[in-house]
């Protein structure tokens, strides 16, 4: 009964936490948004950082609970990640006490991803793992000094919101797929993607649009670059067709029919892996009920070992009187 309450509270963990991320992505993507437009309100940018460096607080603080029990004493780490992150909050929403606490609070969040690419590599110390992580550490690393370097220029707060919503967009990205793809068997992905040759599928459809995109981009006089090629390209795989463009000579509806029925071929058999994978997935017995059939073999043995084993010392009892 434990163990379901933890996986319950965990799956829910898990939800409230996606939640959360969602609505910081989405103001991150106000961040940029408001800089794609030129709009230099840099009130504007310190509200949409302050409630999103407030929600990636709380999603630290859902994290904490969720492995709590799995990292034991390394999980306090996460206690800077949190403090970091209200405290980037608070330099935020203070941004009318001076202009200078939001250069601050984007120089906060962004240390944040460096701690944890350093309390990464203290975990694991694995050349993957640590190569890895010290790569991604660098970029972060110059992202930080380029935010700090934004205290010396005028205007830097653009500049800083710019880096700072890009950052919190990708980390919110993958935040989501970690959640998201969490109990994903990726083993057993690669075994079904190998015998079904999905690969080679997907890698063939990847270069007959790119091809394909540079022919129509050639033949037809609606298709000036090979953007618009690859977005046409796109709608015909996907069946979407917006109408932005369309095919008008020959060769560009030739093309688009056999793309079009290649793309259908193609999302049939992902299709048919997707429902195979659930079905390997749903067959396999779940850990906690491995434990439970490990537990009754353990306690059948037992009890099945306990009466040979009173025999033989009943056996040893009467032998000693006779000697």
């Amino acid at each position: 009964m434990g163990k379901y309450n933890l996986k319950k509270n965990e799956n829910f963990n898990k939800i409230v936490g996606s939640i959360v991320l969602c609505a910081a992505l989405f103001l991150s993507v106000l961040i940029l948004g408001k800089v794609e437009n030129q709009d230099n309100d840099i009130k504007g940018y310190s509200i949409y950082l302050g409630f999103a460096t407030l929600l990636l607080g709380i999603s630290e603080v859902i994290s904490f609970f969720r492995y709590k029990q799995k990292e034991g004493k390394k999980v306090y780490i996460r206690l800077s990640y949190i403090v970091l992150d209200f405290a980037a909050s608070i330099c935020a929403f203070s941004y009318a006490a001076s202009p200078v606490l939001f250069l601050l609070a984007c120089s906060m969040y962004l240390a944040i991803p460096l701690f944890k690419r350093m309390a990464s590599i203290a975990r694991k110390h694995t050349k993957r793992n640590i190569t890895l992580n010290v790569l991604i550490g660098i970029i972060n690393f110059l992202f930080f000094l380029v935010s700090l370097g934004c205290f010396a220029i005028e205007g830097g707060e653009e500049f800083s919101a710019i880096i700072t919503g890009g950052v919190m967009l990708v980390i919110c990205l993958v935040n989501i797929g970690t959640l998201s793809l969490s109990n994903f068997n990726l083993d057993l992905l690669k075994k079904i993607i190998k015998k079904t040759y999905a690969g080679e599928i997907l890698f063939g459809l990847l270069v007959l649009i790119v091809s394909f995109a540079m022919a129509l981009m050639m033949s037809e006089d609606s298709i000036t670059n090979i953007w618009d090629g690859l977005w046409y390209c796109f709608a015909i795989v996907t069946t979407i067709g917006f109408g932005d463009f369309v095919a008008v000579t020959t060769l560009g509806r030739i093309l688009s029919v056999i793309l079009g029925i290649y793309g259908i071929i193609v999302v049939s058999i992902i299709t048919s892996i997707i429902v195979n994978f659930y079905n390997e997935v749903k067959s396999l017995p779940d850990e906690e009920d491995e434990e439970e059939m490990t537990e009754e073999l353990i306690t059948e043995k037992i009890s099945k070992e306990e009466p040979k084993n009173a025999l033989k010392e009943e056996e040893n009892i009467e032998e000693i009187p006779s000697k």
